[in-house]
């Protein structure tokens, strides 16, 4: 890794993280490392929450639909259907931003 990857709000981050050391036997690469974790540990956490509302949105779809277990579509409420459709869409929101902050390749 260079200088030249990282944000100025990084630069100033890494420069804080030596300043702390200053006395230690602190290096720059430490606190480049320590950076890579703060960054890794705040997109896992963001992941998490990403897996969370997918999740919630998948049982909140169950909980519309289960009522109408056995149904043809079309005796279920129009607002039934676009209340489940909306739950739907936000679990795979979610999903497609945990797949992009995870870096793993789609379809």
């Amino acid at each position: 890794m260079n200088l030249e990857n990282f944000s100025k709000a990084d630069l100033i981050w890494i420069i804080k993280r030596m300043q702390v050391y200053h006395l230690g036997d602190m290096n720059f690469n430490r606190a480049l490392e320590d950076l890579k974790y703060e960054k890794e540990e705040k997109d896992l956490q963001e992941a998490d929450n990403l897996i969370r509302i997918a999740h919630d949105a998948r049982v909140e779809y169950l909980n519309i639909m289960e009522p109408y277990t056995g149904f043809p579509i079309a005796a279920i409420p129009a607002q039934v259907l676009k209340n489940a459709g909306k739950a739907l869409k936000r679990a795979e929101e979610a999903d497609k931003k945990w797949v992009k902050l995870s870096k793993i390749k789609g379809d």
